[in-house]
């Protein structure tokens, strides 16, 4: 199915509202690299006003995310780094985007210690350090939007998680969905969900972070799966078949919780045109 003219954008099709924050879980792969979700979000955000505060989980630079949304289009000047060991975007407590690279400030975190060798216990409590200061920032990031909705991206958790351990990280994540939850803030989780299949096992998404395939040998960590029952939403980014084409690169497939009645999914192919995701509606699931 060919994307047109007509074909709506992403900001389009999504279930969930920039203005009624919620939990949003984007699952993809190696194949479809889904990052492009949450920036598109993020800009709405930006635009609607709203504040945004984005955790890289990933080994990406401030500087590198920055530049992404400017080839979204984002047009606001950005402040000068700010305060390097807290790795954020400015020090204007008005900025509206806000960024930390966590796994430049871990580094920087294990650094500032000691250059001795530490026992495992050692570096176990340290990783838990550096999660608390970092839940104990973002609330005080919490508290100095309260009056407005906001959204927190954390963007890639998945390697975060391989960093600090999967309980660690879950522990974080929960943490920070039920202060969410009651300060009109919206969270946005990436996670890698990649299985040693060949394309041709794949099915359908089935809207709980991952994808369904024939045979049992499904290797996706059950930290990931765990992520999507925080989620209010569920985005899986996911590779045709047939391989991408000109025209269509992969494929969404979005799955909400309507009330008691069960899940609603829609399945859209997307392709990635000057930095706009245009997509098409293949069928609801």
């Amino acid at each position: 199915m060919v994307a047109s003219a007509v074909s709506p954008a992403l900001i389009d099709i999504v279930p969930w509202t920039i203005n009624n924050p919620s939990t949003v879980v984007v699952c993809d792969t190696v194949e479809s690299d889904g990052r492009f979700v949450g920036y598109h979000l993020a800009l709405q955000a930006l635009r609607a006003n709203e504040k945004v505060l984005w955790l890289q989980g990933g080994p990406v630079t401030e500087s590198l995310v920055v530049r992404s949304f400017k080839k979204l289009g984002w047009e606001e000047k950005p402040h000068n780094m700010g305060d390097a060991a807290h790795g954020v975007l400015g020090n204007d407590d008005d900025e509206s985007l806000r960024i930390r690279s966590l796994t430049v400030e871990l580094g920087n975190h294990f650094l500032d210690e000691t250059d001795e060798l530490k026992p495992t216990d050692d570096v176990a409590y340290s990783l838990e350090q550096f999660l608390n200061g970092l839940y104990h920032d973002v609330l005080q990031w919490m508290r100095a939007n309260i009056g407005g909705s906001s959204w927190i991206v954390v963007d890639d958790v998945s390697t975060l998680a391989s960093i600090v351990g999967n309980d660690l990280a879950y522990r974080f994540l929960l943490s920070l969905q039920c202060r969410a939850i009651t300060s009109s803030t919206g969270l946005y989780m990436r996670c890698g969900c990649d299985s040693n299949m060949d394309a041709s096992d794949l099915i359908k998404p089935f809207g709980a972070g991952g994808l369904v395939q024939q045979s049992t040998s499904m290797t996706t960590s059950f930290f990931e799966n765990s992520l999507s029952e925080l989620a209010d939403h569920i985005v899986d980014v996911f590779p045709l078949v047939a391989g991408p084409t000109r025209d269509v690169h992969g494929r969404l497939a979005f799955t909400s919780q309507v009330n008691d009645s069960g899940p609603l999914s829609n399945m859209y192919n997307y392709s990635l045109q000057d930095g706009k995701v245009v997509a098409v509606r293949v069928r609801r699931l």
